[in-house]
Parts: structure tokens; C-alpha cells; sequence
């Protein structure tokens, strides 16, 4: 036997009848207990939706500064120092004319925000780190 299919001709009516489009049939408008009780289920439902999606807890301190992969056999983990607000004319080579129209092709400004990071080799018999530093681009006393 195949359930009938509940509509709001049904919730709103006890009788199997259909209820007509634009006629005044006084019953459509009169809930029935199943009606109060779908309602109700429904308000109940919606309640407990909000506090359950609002409730993600504040993080109160930044992440980490690192990632982790895998390289052939050894693990490889890039640790942040940080960054730094360079002119893209210390980063870039080649002529200024045509680095200064890829940035703004690319609405890029003159400055660039760099990343300093240095690496976490571990071989599983040694660790091994790695910092190549900057060389000259961050002046005498940096990098």
C-alpha cells in the first residue's frame, strides 16, 4: 500500500477531499492537531539550528608558523620568520619598463610583501636546517 502523500490540503484538513483553489470552503482554514504538531516540530527543529552553527570557538592565539610535507623519504617543514614589505625593483630582475608593466597588468603596486622561511630537514636519522638568508637585500644588518 502506498502512503498517501501529505500535502497542506492534508495537514490543514481531516477529510481526504481536496480542497479547491478560490472556493470557500470554510475547513482549509481551521488547523488540525497534525498541523499544530508539524508547526511545532518544525519551531522546535529551527530553534536548536542557530545556536548549533553559531557555536565555533574563538581562536585566541595566531597559527602556527609552519608546514609540513613530505619529500621522497624525508619530512620537510617550512618554518615562517615572517614578512616584509620589499620594492618589487630588489626582487625582480630584468628592465624596470617591463617589470613595471606586468605589475600593473597584474594591479600589482611598486611594493611586494615577501615571506622569510627557513627549512626543517628530517632525514629519520638527522635533522638537518636550512637558511639561506638574504644575502644583501635586507641591508648589513638583517638577513
Amino acid at each position: 500500500m502506498v502512503a498517501p502523500r501529505l500535502t497542506l490540503d492534508r495537514l490543514f484538513n481531516d477529510t481526504d477531499a481536496p480542497v479547491q483553489p478560490g472556493s470557500s470552503n470554510s475547513d482549509a482554514v481551521n488547523p488540525t492537531r497534525r498541523a499544530f504538531l508539524a508547526g511545532g516540530c518544525l519551531c522546535l527543529a529551527c530553534s536548536f539550528a542557530g545556536p548549533v552553527l553559531a557555536d565555533a570557538p574563538m581562536a585566541k592565539s595566531r597559527a602556527p608558523g609552519f608546514y609540513r610535507l613530505t619529500v621522497g623519504d624525508f619530512e620537510v617543514t617550512a618554518l615562517s620568520d615572517g614578512t616584509n614589505m620589499l620594492p618589487a625593483t630588489k626582487l625582480l630582475r630584468g628592465d624596470p619598463a617591463r617589470i613595471e608593466d606586468a605589475l600593473k597588468r597584474d594591479y600589482l603596486g611598486d611594493v611586494v610583501e615577501t615571506s622569510h622561511n627557513s627549512f626543517l630537514v628530517n632525514t629519520g636519522a638527522k635533522l638537518v636546517l636550512i637558511d639561506a638568508g638574504a644575502g644583501s637585500l635586507l641591508g648589513a644588518t638583517t638577513g
